[in-house]
């Protein structure tokens, strides 16, 4: 049985006009449990948003989402497009294996919202293939005023083709200063870490870059089609590059190279780990820099 406060959280949010900062989290043990607060609301009386016209900075966890609760987080993910105030958006959302139009309703809030500043989308095992990613890189590359992004799409099916949209559609975040990609355990080819690298190497006031590419089909060509696009960026200040679970060898580390401007390295090949502060190389990993 749920308690009085659960139960009436959403009438309670519409006492509160003025609210500026919200974070709701609602996380389901697992994937078969029916039960939640949304169960407890009506639709009228669902976490209700539309009084909060000051919000600016929201965060969202959902977890496990099943089909009966999926019209209500639509009710919930629809009256975000409202929310045209908003400076920082957290959103994640973890195994949406039902939901089949989650890109699209995510990127309707996305183009509503023009004054993003931060967005943190953590879109794990959510079934994404390429057209997912062409959708939400369509709404992304309109945000022009998001300096940081975390856009983590771990385990879904993106190939090489979903890489290459989502990357342009970067390209075009003329802002862009932080960025941490997560496209771990999809089915990421040489031809995609191309396609990353060309792209990323356009994003002239990039600083701080995380790339988390677990668990892809990644070879030996990653040092000539990713690491060396990004050798020439030299605006890139901080770098993480996280490739365990490829088909990456000895060859492919021996020939990679870094920009001269790194002031922070952290690399990690399963076995082999380099991590680098201030060009305090390993030495014994002959990394070119």
């Amino acid at each position: 049985m749920k308690s009085d406060y659960e139960i009436e959280t959403g009438a309670a949010l519409l006492n509160l006009p003025n609210l500026q900062i919200l974070v709701l989290s609602f996380v389901y043990k697992s994937e078969y449990v029916k039960e939640s607060i949304f169960d407890y609301q009506t639709q009228q009386n669902q976490i209700p948003l539309q009084n909060q016209h000051n919000l600016l900075d929201l965060s969202l966890y959902f977890s496990y989402i099943n089909k009966q609760n999926e019209e209500r987080f639509k009710f919930l993910i629809s009256s975000l497009a409202q929310k045209t105030k908003l400076q920082n958006l957290e959103l994640i959302s973890q195994s949406f294996n039902t939901y089949e139009n989650l890109s699209e309703d995510i990127s309707h809030v996305l183009t509503n919202c023009m004054d993003i500043s931060t967005l943190a989308l953590r879109l794990n095992d959510c079934k994404f293939i390429d057209k997912d990613a062409q959708v939400l890189g369509s709404a992304l590359e309109k945000n022009t005023n998001i300096q940081k992004l975390n856009l983590f799409l771990y385990y879904n099916r993106l190939g090489d083709q979903g890489t290459l949209q989502l990357c342009n559609s970067i390209t075009n975040i003329i802002n862009l200063q932080n960025l941490a990609l997560d496209l771990s355990s999809n089915q990421i080819s040489d031809q995609g870490t191309q396609n990353l690298g060309i792209a990323l190497a356009n994003c002239i006031n990039l600083k701080d870059l995380q790339l988390f590419l677990n668990n892809n089909k990644i070879g030996n060509q990653v040092a000539n089609y990713l690491f060396s696009p990004l050798a020439k960026c030299t605006n890139i200040s901080n770098l993480s590059v996280y490739l365990y679970g490829n088909e990456i060898g000895d060859q492919g580390i021996s020939l990679l190279s870094f920009n001269k401007c790194l002031l922070a390295l952290s690399l990690d090949f399963g076995v082999f780990q380099i991590q680098v502060i201030n060009y305090q190389i390993a030495q014994t990993y002959k990394v070119q820099i």
